[in-house]
C-alpha cells in the first residue's frame, strides 16, 4: 500500500504521531501557543500560514484506540441511556 511517498507492505505497522499533527508548522499559525480562536472560520488563524485551507485531518481531537478520550466514551454512554430513558 502506497500512502503519499511511504509504500507499506502487508503486515507492517505504523503510528501516527499525534504531536507531530497538532503542533505541524506547515498547517498552524503560531503552532506551540494556545489560540482557541484558530476554529473560528472567521478568524485569520483558521487558514494555514500560506493562507490556505487546513488540511481536516490536521487535527485529531478524541484519538482512538486503548488512549481514547475518556470523556467522549462517557458521552456516548450516557447519551444511548437518555434515549433509553426517553423513550
Amino acid at each position: 500500500m502506497e500512502i503519499g511517498n511511504y509504500t507499506f507492505k502487508k503486515g507492517e505497522k505504523f503510528g501516527v504521531s499525534m504531536m507531530g499533527l497538532h503542533f505541524n508548522s506547515n498547517e498552524w499559525q503560531r503552532p506551540y501557543e494556545f489560540l482557541p480562536e484558530r476554529f473560528d472560520p472567521n478568524s485569520d488563524l483558521f487558514l494555514t500560514p500560506a493562507g490556505k485551507k487546513r488540511n481536516p485531518f490536521s487535527f485529531f481531537s478524541f484519538s482512538g484506540g486503548r488512549r481514547i478520550c475518556l470523556g467522549k466514551t462517557l458521552a456516548e454512554y450516557k447519551l444511548k441511556y437518555m434515549c433509553a430513558y426517553l423513550t
